[in-house]
């Protein structure tokens, strides 16, 4: 994150607000109006957040937290974050924090703030749909559980499947720009990662026809379904042959995301590699079941 927006996403952080760093940075210099305060404001608005700023002297009817625009030494204006702390204000700032008392805040502001807030609760709706969906994958996990009675290998698949699932839901977060704090955190771990870089990314015309996210939920949830039906019906060696058939076909993709994501995008997705991984984890256990079910 480029350090002139960490007084941004203070703030949309303390308005429980999460955004992709890396494809906020991008849109907004893309904007002809950068580095304008228009420019922030209408990416916020392409990430489906509202905002808007206004002229006020009266610090009492406003949050307490918003966007300030301060005037320092040598005629510096600047964009900081603004905290409310009693009778104080905290001015958060690419320089740090300063606290300044409500009549030195009153003199270095500038009477203009600038506030956010989500658009029609779309970006929580969208949380809470995928919080669903991955409730729901635990809830057929434990229904797995108490009826089929697995093995431990067929557990492992089984474990491996949801562990899958929710991953490759945790992908299509990113996609949708709605993604917890876990995901967030997990696809910024470093200056080498942009899950939303890899995921939407359309330098090869191979990802603009498949999408990984798709491929994974897609993958996960038939695997799941197909466990239960050939469970119930005595049936695991078939099972077995049309799994293979699909982590067959996995095991080329998997090279060939590991690739593009080193050589061609340049920047990594913990999320598709802990996926990628899920499916060796698989080949390895779908492997033990062959050999055991030949054994019988």
């Amino acid at each position: 994150m480029k350090p002139e927006f960490d007084y941004l996403f203070r703030y949309l952080k303390s308005s429980n607000i999460l955004l992709d760093k890396d494809e906020f940075i991008f849109q907004v210099k893309c904007h002809p109006d950068y580095p304008s305060l228009l420019s922030i404001s209408e990416t916020l608005a392409h990430f489906d957040v509202t905002n808007y700023a206004l002229r006020t002297s009266d610090l009492d009817s406003l949050p307490q937290s918003f966007i300030g625009m301060m005037n320092f030494e040598n005629s510096e204006i600047s964009l900081c974050y603004i905290e409310k702390k009693g009778t104080s204000f905290i001015c958060h700032s690419q320089k740090g924090a300063l606290r300044l008392s409500k009549e030195d805040f009153i003199k270095k502001w500038d009477n203009l703030a600038f506030i956010v807030n989500l658009k029609n609760n779309s970006v929580r709706t969208k949380s809470i749909r995928n919080s669903f969906l991955q409730g729901l994958c635990v809830s057929f996990f434990i229904t797995l559980l108490f009826y089929l009675q697995p093995n431990f290998f067929e557990l492992i698949l089984v474990v491996c499947s949801l562990i899958g699932g929710i991953l490759a839901i945790g992908a299509q977060e990113k996609v949708f720009d709605s993604a917890g704090a876990f995901v967030q955190s997990l696809c910024s771990i470093g200056k080498a990662t942009s899950c939303t870089n890899v995921i939407n990314s359309k330098k090869w015309k191979l990802f603009q026809i498949l999408n990984f996210s798709d491929l994974s939920i897609t993958y996960f949830a038939t695997q799941l379904l197909g466990y239960s039906y050939f469970k119930a019906a005595g049936n695991i060696p078939d099972f077995l042959i049309v799994i293979s058939f699909f982590l067959m076909l996995s095991l080329p993709l998997i090279l060939i995301s590991i690739y593009y994501q080193k050589y061609v995008e340049k920047k990594w997705c913990p999320i598709c590699i802990l996926i990628s991984g899920v499916l060796v984890i698989e080949m390895f256990f779908w492997g033990r079941l062959i050999f055991i079910n030949e054994g019988k």
